[in-house]
């Protein structure tokens, strides 16, 4: 018979497992979207979609209305295809100039998250 403990769970999910390992960097970095700073993360690709959420889902920051209360930031997931798909509205040669704005058009309690830096420039190795 196995033995059990209530503090460790028998099964996890890739997105528990995620904040398990990372937990001190996610706190670290979730620090530095507190005080308004970018961050670029290099991480493994099966961990992105993990990781982004738990560092969001850590940071409150500061209400731009003067208040004392804090928010949660809202993200703006930019995804781009990897293929080069054209239908996608950020696909084709003007990938940069969306981008561009994407970044004007965002709210102060909102953060872009682009999973897939590469994909900008070409996601090639020239690229």
């Amino acid at each position: 018979m196995p033995v059990t403990s209530p503090d460790h769970p028998q099964q996890l999910t890739e997105a528990q497992a995620v904040a398990i390992a990372y937990r001190a960097q996610v706190k670290k970095l979730a620090t530095f979207l507190r005080s308004r700073l970018s961050l670029l993360v290099s991480c493994e690709k099966l961990v992105v979609p993990h990781l982004w959420r738990e560092i969001i889902a850590q940071t409150w920051v500061a209400a731009t209305d003067g208040s004392i209360r804090e928010i949660k930031l809202e993200p703006v997931l930019l995804e781009l295809p990897e293929s080069g798909n054209e239908a996608n509205p950020i696909g084709g040669g003007n990938r940069l100039g969306r981008l561009r704005e994407i970044i004007h058009e965002l709210k102060p309690h909102q953060i872009l998250v682009i999973p897939n830096l590469d994909l900008i420039g070409g996601g090639g190795e020239r690229a």
